[in-house]
């Protein structure tokens, strides 16, 4: 993923790594920027540890920053 400015509407791919099932379709995951657990829908077979992509628009941008994964899925 290219770092710098986005705009709406951009695709953008954010590595995550897999913590945890949390439900039958839903997993915890690890976002190295992001400093928090994240939960996303999930229904493919994933292991703790497996590292994943997560693929969204860009919906919201604030300023000169890059935006945070709350603002890009």
């Amino acid at each position: 993923m290219a770092k710098g400015l986005f705009k709406i509407g951009d695709e953008v791919e954010i590595p995550a790594t897999v913590r945890r099932r949390v439900t039958e379709d839903r997993v915890s995951v690890s976002i190295p920027t992001y400093n928090q657990p994240h939960s996303i829908i999930e229904t493919a077979k994933v292991t703790k540890g497996q590292p994943i992509e997560l693929v969204g628009d860009v919906t919201r941008a604030m300023g000169t920053r890059s935006p945070s994964i709350s603002e890009c899925l």
